[in-house]
């Protein structure tokens, strides 16, 4: 399946920005994107997911961001009910990957049945109807914030493992 990270710098969010962004730089495709010029780049999303679709029949964007400090899960954001079996398979990698930090005391991943892929206050980076249109399937994912403390401040041995 080919796929899209995505990343929307926010102002709010500078103490995560540069962890959030080592872990989109990992993946083989990603898009790091800001307000700035947010139209165009909505409209190249909806381009790519239009002609990855047509051309691949399916195509994933997924729109990765931190959770709030203390928060102890994955969430996966997107439609549960339309795709249970995408969204569960996903699910269980992730609570696989989890399995192996259990000092951490991570808690099961979570499927959010929503709409709203994105981070809450941000703008969606498609509508539903340019998600429907354009053939892709958008999901966000809340990343659990256990790499860094409150402050900002990563963690930078442990943040490397758990990205890998």
């Amino acid at each position: 399946l080919p796929y899209l990270f995505i990343y929307l710098i926010s102002d709010n969010d500078q103490e995560e920005v540069r962890a959030t962004i080592r872990f989109v730089f990992s993946e083989a495709s990603f898009l790091i994107i800001g307000n700035k010029y947010f139209d165009g780049y909505k409209r190249l999303m909806y381009c790519l997911a239009e002609a990855m679709s047509s051309k691949f029949k399916s195509f994933l964007m997924l729109e990765i961001y931190s959770g709030t400090y203390g928060s102890k899960k994955f969430c996966i954001k997107g439609p549960a009910e339309k795709l249970p079996s995408t969204l569960e398979m996903f699910k269980n990698e992730l609570d696989n990957l989890t399995s192996k930090y259990l000092v951490l005391d991570l808690e099961k991943t979570v499927i959010e049945n929503t709409t709203h892929r994105q981070p809450e206050g941000s703008q969606p980076l498609l509508s539903l109807e340019e998600i429907r249109e354009s053939g892709c399937l958008l999901l966000g994912l809340e990343v659990p914030p256990v790499y860094r403390n409150e402050e900002g401040e990563e963690f930078p041995v442990f943040f490397r493992s758990f990205k890998d």
